[in-house]
Order: C-alpha cells, then sequence, then structure tokens
C-alpha cells in the first residue's frame, strides 16, 4: 500500500498544485501553476519541502519586502490571516473561516499594496467591520488594543 497525499488546490509559496501528473514507481509528479502565470511540473517531495515559485523570483521578492532572515513582518500578517479564513486546522480558524470570514486578497501583492508597510511591530492586521470580510476597504494595521475594541460580539 503506497501513501498518497492529495495536493490538488494546495498553496506553496506562490505556487498552487493543479493535477497530479505521474504517479509511478513511487514517484509521485504535480503539474502546479506560479502567480507569474507559468506552469511547472514538480516531484511532490520537493514541492512539499523546498520549492515555492518556479523561479521567476515573484512573491515578497517583487517589492522588496524579502529579508536576509526569511519572510518581512507584512507577509507573515498575510499568511497568519489568510491561514485563519482557509485553513480548519488552524487554531483561530472557528472565529474566522469557521464563521463565514473569507480572505478576499488574491495574492500578498495585492494585500500589501492595500496595507503598506507595518507601522511597527506593537501592530496587527484588523477588519474595520468586524463581521465582514479581509478585503480591500476593510483592513487596516490597528495596535493590539484597538481590535479589541472592535471585536464581533458573539
Amino acid at each position: 500500500m503506497s501513501y498518497f497525499v492529495n495536493h490538488t488546490g494546495k498553496r506553496f509559496g506562490i505556487l498552487t498544485a493543479t493535477r497530479l501528473v505521474s504517479r509511478e514507481a513511487g514517484k509521485v509528479f504535480w503539474e502546479c501553476l506560479c502567480d507569474c502565470g507559468k506552469r511547472k511540473i514538480l516531484l511532490a517531495g520537493t514541492l512539499v519541502q523546498y520549492q515555492r515559485s518556479c523561479g521567476c523570483r515573484q512573491g515578497n521578492y517583487r517589492h522588496g519586502k524579502a529579508r536576509k532572515s526569511g519572510q518581512s513582518v507584512e507577509y507573515h500578517s498575510y499568511c497568519a490571516a489568510r491561514a485563519r479564513c482557509t485553513n480548519p486546522k488552524n487554531n483561530r480558524y472557528y472565529r474566522y473561516g469557521g464563521r463565514g470570514i473569507e480572505f478576499r486578497f488574491n495574492s500578498f501583492e495585492e494585500f500589501y499594496a492595500e496595507l503598506g508597510d507595518k507601522p511597527d511591530l506593537k501592530h496587527t492586521v484588523d477588519r474595520i467591520d468586524p463581521e465582514g470580510h479581509y478585503e480591500k476597504g476593510n483592513v487596516r494595521w490597528a495596535t493590539n488594543c484597538q481590535p479589541r475594541n472592535n471585536r464581533a460580539k458573539k
């Protein structure tokens, strides 16, 4: 019995696994679509563990937000907000995606264009309307006390 994980629709960096290409001799290959529009075929292990783009150097590199130490604080906030809305395994999913809050930014560039630089480490992503989605016009950088004052009524 061989172990197989279906990655269809999952994102790995700026790649999205679109379809299983081959599953022979214990090797699994996936076709992926990069945010830049290129398609690339990758070995499943490489995709899951290492590959984050087709090689186009887009994602958080294009606008100069990458740091030598890894992700920028803005990119980390983007990933955390997206996970709260889309990943049922996230420990806060029940308060966001579980109650219908959607993450409507299609890319980090779109998110960053809306919010810009994080003012400082005391700020976090906040939805202006707590019943609204993460989308243009409804997000801001807020201090830790501002989101508490703007929580949805349970």
